[in-house]
């Protein structure tokens, strides 16, 4: 009785475990969402790339006018601000840049023109 006998009921494998159907069409529903998203992805990454283009190229521009301005009025002889606008753009400052100056000027005349108008009525 030295040999053993071999056991069939010890050697029997537990069944495989059936896939979970709901399981496997959860993950077939994502991954169909997912291709369907991907465009929409793709678009909006698109759009933040070009609204970061615009912002630069605003930027860029904002840059352009402030020398444009600074190496105008370093230019000016300080007494017609008419000579100014002119100056801007040739300086390769543009409209946005003029009219920023422009209504600072009349602004500043209007502050100056009250001012004298208090004077003149105090006196």
């Amino acid at each position: 009785m030295g040999s053993s006998i071999p056991l069939p009921a010890l050697s029997v494998n537990p069944p495989t475990p059936q896939p979970n159907m709901l399981d496997q069409y959860s993950r077939l529903m994502q991954i169909k969402q997912q291709q369907q998203n991907a465009p929409l992805q793709q678009q909006a990454a698109q759009q933040q790339v070009q609204s970061g283009a615009i912002d630069l190229q605003e930027k860029q521009q904002q840059q352009k006018n402030q020398q444009a301005v600074t190496k105008a009025m370093t230019d000016w002889d300080g007494k017609d601000y008419n000579q100014l606008y002119p100056a801007i753009l040739k300086n390769g400052g543009d409209a946005q840049a003029v009219i920023g100056l422009k209504t600072s000027v009349l602004k500043q005349q209007a502050d100056i023109a009250r001012q004298q108008s208090r004077k003149l009525r105090l006196n």
